[in-house]
This record gives structure tokens, sequence and C-alpha cells, in this order.
């Protein structure tokens, strides 16, 4: 893996929520946290705007800054051996999460800030939601809200290189 930069932001990205985490590389306390949600629980449409019109406004605020973070994007994966995977893609939303991950890289370029995909299976491996949450409440001594759960244990991940 490469060198972390001085500062950087981790982002779970969802079709419905995207988490986003600012950290430090010497501490694995985040900076700052962010959860945007959609707006509509029928509309997915809205709620991809919503999402990538608030990474938006995030990302030309941390373009600004001194030094420039690099955000780190949790890549999304079929995951075939999984009966929830082959659910997530026969309803469609594997599109929709692939879609908004596309446009949140996009924004990203956009507003000049370098990425990184971070697979699944590298920060992760086969942990389930469940058992994130679990370390992370062991680890920081609270949760977290979905989404920003995932962020921060990414981020958790790139420091100490463990979950």
């Amino acid at each position: 893996m490469k060198q972390l930069p001085d500062l950087f932001v981790t982002c779970d990205p969802g079709s419905v929520g995207t988490g986003l985490a600012l950290f430090n590389k010497n501490s694995t306390i985040p900076i700052q946290t962010w959860i945007f949600k959609g707006v509509s629980a029928t509309n997915w449409d809205l709620n991809r705007k919503y999402i990538l019109h608030s990474c938006n406004n995030l990302f030309g605020a941390l373009k600004n800054q001194t030094p420039k973070p690099i955000l780190y994007v949790e890549e999304p994966q079929f995951m075939e051996t999984s009966i929830k995977g082959i659910t997530s893609a026969r309803q469609g939303s594997l599109m929709k999460l692939i879609a908004t991950y596309g446009g949140i890289l996009a924004i990203a370029e956009l507003n000049s800030i370098e990425t990184r995909a971070l697979p699944i299976p590298i920060w992760k491996g086969q942990l389930d939601k469940k058992k994130v949450h679990l370390r992370l409440e062991r680890h920081y001594g609270h949760s977290f809200e979905e989404h920003v759960a995932d962020a921060v244990g990414m981020g958790l991940y790139l420091i100490t290189g463990k979950l």
C-alpha cells in the first residue's frame, strides 16, 4: 500500500446514504464525519442527486485544504457467493451503488481531489456490517451511524493495517 497522505477522507458510498470520514494519518480518531442520506424513500434518482450535490459541496471545501486530502472510496463489488449480493444485483441495487460510486469519483475529479479505490476484501475481508460495527465500538467506545461506520473502519484499516 502506498504511504498515507497527511490528510485523507474515506467514503462508503451508498444509493440511500453515503458516509465519509476525515483523518490525519497520525490518529485513528476521525477529525470529522459526515452522512449524506437520501431524501426520498421511493425516488432513487432524487437521492442520488442529493448525495452527489452534498459530496460536491464537501469536496469543494476540501480542495482548498492544505495539504489537500486524498479520497479513498470503497469500491463496489458483486458478491456472487452471497445471497445478499445476488439479491442486490437482481433488484438493481448494485447498479444504483455503482452509479453513485462513479458519480462520487467524477465529482472528486472535477474538484481536483485525488482518489484511490479501496476494495471491500482488502479493508474488511469477510466481515459483515454487524462485526465491523462491533469492532469499531470496541475500539472507539461508541457506535457510529451506518455508512459512517464503514468510512471510519476504512480509515482505521488504512492507519493500522487492520480492523
